[in-house]
């Protein structure tokens, strides 16, 4: 799956251009042309990464960028510009800009890094039926520092995948008590390149459930209580895909 970027500009040319490009590296493209849309936007829909320009009517990039991050911290954001406004410019970066690029833009370092925060940007999902639990290691996650989705049925994680593209999913293998079979070859099929962890607090069932897995549509599974340090290493050493 894409990868996905608000790209925010007053010039209409210059963010049809940057999203043809970035679309040609695997990049899904969503227009702004001024910050309050853009403020409107990320609120909305879940994206990697905000590229934004300094200097823009209605609301300019730096107030932008501050008003995305107080709803959203840990969006990435990178801005652009053609000016020196040095003051402006040490806002964005006491403000949590992640880069600040000078216009025009050289796309070979924007793309190395984009590529760098799209895969620190993206969150892992989250999915089981049990609330207290679901809610309790997304909020163990969150506060590792991974950005943490909720699902508590198949159908609800496969919608999910389809709109946030998370890097990985934790998946309970006693969802809705039913055979996990169907649901661990669903999200396969639907993103091969993703990260699947099955996860159950019965030993005997999870051997049995990773056996009869076709070779290749699990790539980890933890008894629990889930051993946190050796699970928020594998989900850090995932590559972006």
């Amino acid at each position: 799956m894409s990868r996905r970027i608000l790209v925010v500009d007053d010039d209409k040319a210059m963010v049809a251009t940057l999203s043809d490009i970035l679309a040609l590296h695997g990049w899904d493209a969503i227009p702004a042309h001024d910050g309050e849309d853009a403020i409107a936007i990320a609120a909305e829909r879940d994206v990697d990464v905000v590229l934004m320009d300094v200097r823009m009517p209605r609301v300019d990039g730096v107030a932008a960028l501050r008003a995305i991050k107080a709803r959203r911290a840990d969006t990435r954001v990178i801005l652009m510009t053609a000016f020196a406004a040095h003051d402006l410019l040490a806002e964005a970066e006491r403000e949590g800009a992640l880069s600040i690029l000078r216009k025009p833009v050289d796309v070979g370092p924007l793309l190395a890094l984009l590529e760098a925060a799209g895969h620190a940007r993206r969150p892992v999902l989250v999915v089981d039926d049990e609330p207290s639990f679901l809610r309790s290691l997304c909020e163990v996650l969150s506060a590792r520092g991974v950005s943490a989705l909720e699902a508590r049925s198949l159908a609800e994680a496969l919608e999910r995948m389809n709109e946030d593209q998370p890097s990985a999913v934790l998946l309970d293998l006693n969802l809705d008590h039913l055979d996990p079979q169907p649901g661990l070859l669903a999200i396969r099929n639907l993103s091969p390149a993703i990260l699947l962890i099955l996860y159950s607090g019965h030993p005997s069932a999870l051997s049995q459930a990773v056996e009869r897995a076709p070779p290749g549509v699990i790539d980890a599974a933890f008894t629990k209580p889930l051993p946190l340090e050796q699970l928020l290493e594998l989900l850090n050493d995932e590559p972006a895909g």
